[in-house]
């Protein structure tokens, strides 16, 4: 499970830190990044910074019609 202060790198911390236990085992962040209203040009460099920082949890919406800005975020930040 990671987390993150501002301004440092992730750190591997305790699940308590930041995050839920679901019933299949899995820890689910209680704090994510809500890209359903941000500016299309936006929406790719801040899912990016985000994951730098340690953001595992996306939030968006169909109806907000940026899946494929989300999808591309993601994948650049798994890469940097």
């Amino acid at each position: 499970v990671t987390t993150t202060v501002y301004g440092s790198k992730p750190k591997i911390l305790l699940p308590a830190a930041g995050t839920t236990l679901l019933r299949d085992g899995q820890y689910l962040p209680l704090i994510g990044l809500g890209v359903g209203n941000l500016q299309y040009d936006k929406i790719i460099s801040q899912i990016v910074e985000g994951m730098k920082y340690g953001t595992r949890l996306v939030d968006t919406a169909h109806a907000s019609k940026n899946e494929h800005l989300v999808r591309q975020g993601i994948v650049e930040g798994l890469e940097a």
